[in-house]
């Protein structure tokens, strides 16, 4: 079972996978949510190949992580 950990950035908080990795000034995106990560973040790399449908998010947005990742609260 994949343990879920949350990342902050910028105001916004992502459920992700922990072992993902978000780089410096990439953008990252998954189910349609996307991260633009200004610095490194540990436990936060999505391959570049997972990078899909960008869309704005809002400080109240928490996307969720790929299908069968994560436990709904």
């Amino acid at each position: 079972m994949n343990q879920n950990v949350e990342v902050h950035i910028d105001g916004i908080v992502f459920r992700v996978p922990k072992g993902t990795r978000i780089w410096s000034n990439k953008t990252v995106a998954f189910e349609d949510q996307i991260i633009v990560a200004g610095a490194n973040h540990e436990d936060t790399s999505l391959a570049d190949d997972q990078i899909h449908k960008i869309k704005t998010t809002k400080d109240k947005d928490i996307p969720s992580a790929p299908k069968g990742g994560i436990n709904k609260e």
